[in-house]
C-alpha cells in the first residue's frame, strides 16, 4: 500500500516473497518509534553550514538520531520514511523543533542560522504555522533565525494547506530552503513566487563537479538561484576540490564531512564560529 502511495496512488505494487522479511521488520519499527522520542531513544546532532568566502561557520543544521533497544541504532534513511507513513512524524517533528530551537538559542542570538528538516506531511498540516509559531515564542527564538528545509516532493504537490503554510512562515519571518536539488523535480513557478530563500545542492550533483558537464549544470541552477533572489547552499562535500569548484561556481554556502561531522551541541568547539578556515582558503 505505502510503495503505491508513493508511486504516485491509483495503482497495483506486486510483492515478492523475499520482501515479507522486509515488511514485518517495517512493521515492528513502526511500533517501536511510537512515543520513542519521549522516552529518550532520539537525540539531535549538528553539522555545521560554512560561509564559502569567509570560512565562518553560519548555520547548524539539526539532524535526527535514533537508538532503539530493539534494533540498536537505525538510520533516518530508514525510519524517517516510516513516521511519514505512519503520522508519527509529526509528534517527533515538533520534538525536534523545540529540542532544537531550545539548543541553539544562544547561538541564534549571535547570529546563528538554524536548519531544521520538515516532511510534506507537516507542511501539509492545517495548524503547522501555529505549531511553529508557539515553538519560537516557547523558546524565545529569534524568527529570522529559523529555516525550514522542505524536499521538491512537497512543493510539486498542488496543496492548498503548504502554500498557505508556506506564506505564513514568511509572515512570520521564517526562511524555507529548498532541500535535494538535483534529485527530483523543481518547478520554476515556486522561483517565481518568492516564496524560498534557499537552494541545497544533493551530493549528487557535488560528487559530479569533477566533470566539465557537472559543473556546467551545478553553475546553472546556482546562476538561476541567485537571479531568483535566492542562496545556494551545497551538502555532503567530501573534498579540497568539491570546495574549489564550488567557491569558483560562487555557491554561499556549504556542509559535509570534509568540513565537519555531525556533533551532539555540546562537542562543537565554536572558537570564533570559524570552523575549518584553512579547508577554505587552501581550496582557493
Amino acid at each position: 500500500m505505502y510503495e503505491a502511495k508513493r508511486a504516485g496512488k491509483d495503482r497495483c505494487v506486486f510483492s515478492e516473497v523475499g520482501e515479507t522479511v522486509q515488511a514485518s521488520r517495517r512493521v515492528q519499527i513502526a511500533r517501536a518509534l511510537r512515543d520513542a522520542q519521549t522516552r529518550g531513544e532520539m537525540h539531535l546532532v549538528y553539522q555545521p553550514i560554512i560561509d564559502l568566502n569567509t570560512g565562518s561557520t553560519v548555520a547548524l543544521e539539526a539532524l535526527l538520531r535514533w537508538t532503539s533497544p530493539q534494533f540498536g541504532i537505525v538510520e533516518p534513511t530508514e525510519f524517517i520514511p516510516i513516521t511519514e507513513d505512519t503520522g508519527s512524524i509529526l509528534p517527533i517533528g515538533a520534538w525536534v523543533l523545540l529540542q532544537a530551537c531550545e539548543a541553539t538559542v544562544a547561538l541564534a542570538v549571535r547570529g546563528l542560522d538554524l536548519h531544521v528538516n520538515i516532511s510534506a506531511i507537516q507542511i501539509t498540516h492545517p495548524d503547522f504555522t501555529t505549531w511553529v509559531r508557539q515553538t519560537l515564542a516557547h523558546a524565545q527564538y529569534p524568527t529570522d533565525r529559523l529555516v525550514l528545509e522542505i524536499t521538491g516532493s512537497t512543493l510539486t504537490r498542488d496543496d492548498h494547506i503548504a502554500q498557505t503554510n508556506l506564506r505564513n512562515l514568511a509572515a512570520l519571518g521564517v526562511r524555507v530552503a529548498l532541500d535535494d536539488v538535483g534529485v527530483g523535480n523543481l518547478s520554476l513557478q515556486w522561483l517565481h513566487d518568492g516564496q524560498l530563500t534557499e537552494l541545497k545542492l544533493d551530493r549528487t550533483l557535488i560528487a559530479r563537479l569533477g566533470t566539465d558537464r557537472g559543473r556546467a549544470i551545478a553553475g546553472g541552477v546556482i546562476a538561476t538561484a541567485h537571479g531568483a533572489g535566492c542562496t545556494v547552499s551545497a551538502e555532503g562535500v567530501e573534498t579540497d576540490d568539491e570546495l574549489h569548484h564550488l567557491h569558483a561556481l560562487r555557491c554561499d554556502t556549504a556542509q559535509g564531512f570534509h568540513i565537519a561531522a555531525p556533533q551532539p551541541i555540546d562537542d562543537l568547539h565554536w572558537a570564533g564560529l570559524r570552523l575549518h578556515r584553512s579547508a577554505v582558503d587552501d581550496s582557493r
